[in-house]
């Protein structure tokens, strides 16, 4: 056509002058049409060209990628069984953080992986469950980041697609310019993965098993960072929070350089185990036993560390379907009220409540920590005015009598500690709450069911009643419950 069009063209251009008024129209519209075919063939072409000599990731990304400080926020909802958030199909290249652009990543959670393209998969799903919980607000889901091989990510990447909040990093978590990238002197944890190793690696020594992640773990604690960038409440733990996962459990006394421990120990008495950065498979075989006695004992666990479980859940994902979109029914809702495991502040949550006969009100007075309260204190105190069940505490190991900030920054886990053991303000507690969403969908028990037995007005921290076909997992206790008052009655007397 563009041949016949040139043709025309050039045997027309001597006769143009002597044509008629039509004809020189025509002839104007015809050259001009050529013009223009040529000037979009040859932009096309140009097109290909750079498309060609472009790498294919660059393509891809500019195609798919969109700025992770850009991307506009989607609806969130939730799975077929309401236990956890769910979003739409993402794809890989779409997810995948460009290091060379500025990223603004905070209060996010890191994965560095140890990998290479024919290790086994190491089940990121487990990984991503609990942090995609549904008994979390929307605001409180903190965005994952995984570093690794990009190969070895993408076989793992169909069973976390469905998951908001995802990306992927592809580097080697060795590299201090890919960390930095991704701000890991921002981010709230760090973990430590490896897969498991192939049949050619298992014939080195066992010790070497976790020479990755030990290696890992020392560079990131090596590396340092403008004060600047550091935060006022990391004063009181590490600059950088770590979780390494070991293969073998002598490889512990390798994680801290400052570490004096006995290497012949057990884990569970080493110093790395009891601060919580240090995680060995090999915990998981003392589940047999406790399991085996009490059978509720694991469904326990993880419904307060994995997020929870239903039978339907499980069927769904023992079939293959992996997690499939939910309706917004008022059943699927109701499983987001389930309790939860939370880290908070012991000097940010104390409230006391005392009675005014008189004017028959509650007066709130900040008096908690005038009479050296003790964790017999802040279990009866949170259990009454919260509803909250205390497990432990997470102490700073060198804590000191003085108010001055400590020259350790470690914290150790003190598991359901005596009643008599004094509570400082720094310190942190692991409690039980009760998940309260911020929008409500209509119960069939009015909030009005719950009341004390006297009448008496109630504190506003008391939770909302809870529909009839979500159980709840433990007895609310309210202000007026006997048995707790009688409890109280007796700790007032051994203060005096």
């Amino acid at each position: 056509m563009l041949a016949a069009m040139k043709k025309v063209v050039e045997s027309n251009s001597e006769l143009i002058s002597t044509t008629t008024t039509e004809s020189k129209i025509f002839y104007l519209k015809m050259k001009g049409n050529y013009y223009r075919y040529l000037a979009e063939i040859s932009t096309d072409n140009e097109r290909q060209r750079r498309e060609m000599s472009r790498p294919r990731s660059e393509s891809s990304a500019a195609i798919h990628a969109i700025p992770i400080t850009h991307q506009a926020p989607k609806p969130f909802c939730f799975d077929t069984t309401g236990m956890f958030y769910w979003c739409s199909t993402q794809t890989l290249e779409q997810q995948t953080i460009d290091i060379r652009v500025k990223c603004e990543l905070s209060h996010h959670v890191i994965c560095c992986i140890f990998a290479e393209e024919s290790s086994p998969v190491i089940g990121l799903r487990s990984f991503v469950m609990p942090l995609r919980a549904s008994n979390f607000d929307e605001n409180e889901l903190k965005p994952i980041v995984f570093i690794g091989n990009c190969v070895f990510l993408k076989k793992e990447w169909r069973h976390i697609c469905n998951f908001p909040k995802v990306y992927l990093v592809d580097g080697s978590p060795n590299d201090r310019a890919t960390l930095r990238a991704v701000n890991i002197h921002l981010c709230d944890m760090c973990v430590i993965l490896s897969s498991s190793a192939s049949h050619h690696d298992q014939r080195q020594d066992r010790y070497l098993t976790d020479k990755a992640a030990i290696l890992c773990s020392l560079n990131i604690k090596a590396m340092s960072f403008d004060t600047e960038c550091t935060t006022s409440d990391r004063r009181f733990g590490t600059s950088i929070p770590l979780i390494t996962e070991l293969k073998n459990d002598t490889n512990v006394v390798f994680l801290d350089q400052d570490d004096d421990d006995d290497p012949s120990i057990d884990l569970y008495m080493t110093q790395p185990f009891a601060c919580g950065t240090s995680f060995a498979i090999s915990v998981l075989d003392s589940l047999m036993s406790a399991t085996y006695f009490n059978e509720n004992a694991l469904t326990i666990l993880r419904a307060l560390i994995t997020g929870g479980a239903t039978p339907e859940l499980e069927k769904i994902l023992a079939e293959g379907a992996g997690m499939t979109q939910g309706s917004s029914s008022k059943e699927v809702l109701n499983n987001r009220r389930r309790p939860r495991v939370v880290l908070l502040p012991v000097e940010n949550i104390i409230i006391e409540e005392i009675n005014n006969p008189k004017q028959n009100s509650s007066i709130i007075m900040n008096t908690f920590w005038d009479d050296n309260p003790t964790y017999g204190d802040l279990f009866v105190n949170l259990l009454i005015h919260r509803d909250w069940l205390c497990l432990g505490l997470y102490r700073l190991r060198d804590h000191g009598d003085t108010e001055t900030i400590p020259q350790s920054t470690k914290r150790v886990v003190i598991c359901s500690p005596p009643r008599t053991l004094p509570l400082y303000k720094t310190d942190l507690v692991y409690v039980i709450q009760q998940f309260q969403p911020k929008y409500n969908p209509p119960l069939t028990i009015p909030p009005e069911s719950i009341k004390s037995n006297d009448n008496t007005i109630q504190s506003d921290l008391v939770p909302e009643a809870v529909n009839s076909m979500v159980q709840m997992p433990y007895t609310v206790v309210t202000r007026m419950t006997p048995t707790m008052m009688h409890d109280i009655n007796i700790n007032n007397k051994d203060k005096t």
